[in-house]
């Protein structure tokens, strides 16, 4: 609870958010706390430090055309840097996937959850807001893997529930080859 209303604030050895859920009325009585300033702070920097992983993940996604795929990026608290982690895929089909949740170490944290839509645009489907919403993860979708198709990605920040997106461009992620 600030003057500006009530906040949400989560910290994870790779995470520390400050967010807003829901402003005071101004008509109503306000309480007597000091302000805060929202922020995302990531012990890797930026999502950027991640690039290398997600270039890597988007080429095992076309290798698994027409299905989806999907892996996870934590973070290791003691070599203080980003691991991918490739899951065990139980089921994959066009649209969808089912994945083992792999067992993590005491110094490694879920930072990143990656999946791809194969073909399909990238976006947050139904199923993937009730996946993340009980999580404290970036959560990114990559789509428009295939031969001649455009890729895209979406990316958002999940924090219990309330999701931020996040930008990311899909050139960053998807190489282009350079003009002859």
């Amino acid at each position: 609870m600030t003057a500006q209303g009530v906040f949400i604030e989560v910290r994870r050895p790779w995470l520390h958010v400050i967010q807003q859920l829901a402003k005071h009325n101004d008509a109503g009585p306000r309480p007597p706390y000091g302000d805060i300033e929202p922020k995302i702070e990531l012990a890797f920097g930026r999502l950027g430090a991640a690039l290398p992983f997600l270039q890597a993940f988007a080429e095992e996604a076309r290798e698994s055309l027409p299905n989806e795929h999907a892996a996870w990026i934590v973070w290791d608290q003691q070599k203080q840097q980003l691991a991918y982690k490739a899951l065990h895929v139980s089921s994959a089909t066009p649209g969808s996937i089912t994945f083992d949740r792999p067992l993590l170490e005491a110094h490694e944290s879920l930072a990143i959850d990656i999946h791809s839509h194969g073909d399909g645009a990238a976006f947050f489907s139904a199923q993937d807001d009730a996946d993340d919403a009980g999580e404290v993860k970036i959560s990114g979708v990559l789509g428009g893997l295939g031969e001649g198709g455009t890729p895209s990605v979406a990316f958002r920040l999940c924090v219990l529930g309330m999701f931020v997106p996040l930008k990311v461009p899909a050139d960053a992620i998807f190489k282009v080859p350079e003009p002859a």
